[in-house]
């Protein structure tokens, strides 16, 4: 099931209820996303309260634990888990926020409720953000092209998309890249630097091809 058909089916039938127990809590809506979104086994996903999915090894082993920092902002398809309270909560993040806010979508944050939610990054803290390393169903539209901010200080430029693949030097690059980072850090450095802007034409999981080749996406803002 791709991300849209999974944010338009719970909504459609008004948030789903999987296990038959308490209603619609925040767990069934993340057991839907995990089996039919991340294609996760059915049965394996799941804890007995939402602030210890962090304790399910299965589920930990797909996916990469990010901390909250002060410039973090979720992208489209990560799981959003709060660690504060008894229960902790968990939720889907939409792919819209800033360093202020991010939205998700939720169930029982409001009462047996599916809704829509815009929620700061401090309430019932810790809190802490889970990135499925399958990323097949929620990078939909792979032929869009976009524009994206490099947010490392330095980001490696691979030939291909994965860590296996040599990386590039500087006089490899676009002549369009090579001015940005001779402006941006007064150097040539072997990679793009913070603040240069590269256009993603092709995604592959968490990789994205720009012109000079592909670029770990985990590293860049959306612009």
């Amino acid at each position: 099931m791709k991300f849209t058909e999974f944010i338009n089916y719970v909504k459609s039938v008004r948030g789903v209820d999987t296990d038959g127990y308490y209603g619609k809590q925040c767990m069934d809506l993340w057991n839907f996303y995990a089996t039919n979104v991340l294609e996760l086994k059915k049965g394996l996903t799941g804890a007995n309260i939402a602030k210890n999915i962090l304790k399910n090894n299965y589920v930990m082993k797909n996916v990469i634990k990010i901390n909250n920092t002060p410039s973090f902002v979720p992208q489209k398809g990560d799981v959003a888990v709060w660690c504060g309270g008894e229960y902790g909560h968990i939720a889907i993040c939409l792919g819209e926020g800033n360093v202020n806010y991010f939205k998700t979508i939720d169930q029982n944050w409001k009462s047996q409720q599916l809704t829509e939610e815009s929620h700061n990054y401090t309430y019932l803290a810790p809190l802490v953000f889970l990135r499925p390393l399958n990323q097949s169903n929620i990078n939909e539209n792979t032929c869009e092209v976009y524009n994206v901010e490099i947010t490392a200080d330095v980001l490696n430029v691979r030939e291909g998309p994965g860590t296996n693949y040599r990386i590039k030097y500087y006089n490899e690059l676009t002549e369009n890249a090579r001015q940005q980072i001779k402006n941006k850090c007064g150097y040539c450095a072997n990679g793009l630097v913070k603040g240069v802007i590269a256009t993603i034409s092709e995604v592959k999981d968490n990789w994205g091809k720009i012109p000079s080749g592909w670029i770990c996406l985990d590293y860049t803002r959306r612009i």
